[in-house]
């Protein structure tokens, strides 16, 4: 682990030289793996500020989850609510704001 990989058959072929491919734990980004932390985002009023003013229309998006979460529990508390996890999942799937919650939270982000 952490070397090159060999040139690809054509690339060799075609006399092209080796690409050098970072190996992947060293890239902190990881494409749509955040959404699971969404609903814990979507709780997090810091998060949403930045939601709503960097991505104004997911933030109408996560605004709409939640009023069917709250709807479909009358009287429920924050902590109760019933998120749709399939909805919240495709709703957070690639979106930059979930991943830099989920990279700020996890170890390496130090849980900020």
């Amino acid at each position: 682990a952490g070397s090159a990989p060999p040139p690809s058959a054509a690339a060799a072929a075609a006399g092209g030289s080796r690409v050098r491919v970072t190996p992947l734990e060293r890239i902190p980004y990881v494409h749509g793996g955040y959404a699971p932390a969404a609903p814990l985002m979507l709780h997090d009023g810091r998060w949403m500020d930045i939601l709503r003013r960097l991505m104004p229309e997911a933030y109408a998006g996560a605004a709409a989850l939640l009023r069917h979460a709250v709807e479909s529990a009358p009287g429920a508390s924050p902590e109760e609510l019933a998120l749709d996890q399939a909805r919240v999942m495709k709703w957070a799937e690639n979106n930059p704001v979930v991943a830099a919650y989920g990279m700020m939270s996890s170890e390496g982000g130090q849980g900020q």
